[in-house]
């Protein structure tokens, strides 16, 4: 026979007891690499809105892939090869590494995004004024 179950009381959440830093970060996709270019490294991004006018130099971004966890980049370069986005990321140098960021969702933090207007909405990753 089983022990009866005790109840215990719950005092409080657990969302009142994290503190800012321990407060996930809140990712918004801005579109995914879909294929190499080139032999150096470069990768082809399909953003979700063109042009992606989040996406600069010397911003760090975050590769989801399908599993696992998200990993930062620093882009070193973009160039507009419509309907993609070249992108150099920083320590990706050969094809080889290239390869394996293919397939994965690249991602800014949310206050990493342009301010919005009095009127905004959400545009694929940005915040455009309407």
């Amino acid at each position: 026979m089983r022990p009866p179950r005790v109840r215990t009381a719950k005092l409080s959440s657990k969302s009142s007891k994290r503190s800012d830093a321990q407060r996930a970060v809140r990712l918004i996709p801005l579109g995914r690499l879909v294929n190499t270019h080139g032999v150096r490294g470069e990768l082809r991004l399909l953003p979700y809105a063109f042009p992606c006018s989040t996406l600069q130099k010397g911003l760090t971004v975050f590769l989801q892939g399908k599993t696992g966890p998200a990993c930062a980049y620093t882009v070193e370069s973009i160039r507009l090869h419509a309907p993609f986005v070249l992108v150099r990321l920083q320590g990706v140098d050969s094809l080889e590494q290239a390869r394996m960021l293919r397939d994965t969702v690249v991602s800014v933090e949310e206050d990493r995004l342009p301010p919005a207007g009095m009127m905004s909405g959400w545009c694929a990753g940005e915040r455009r004024s309407i």
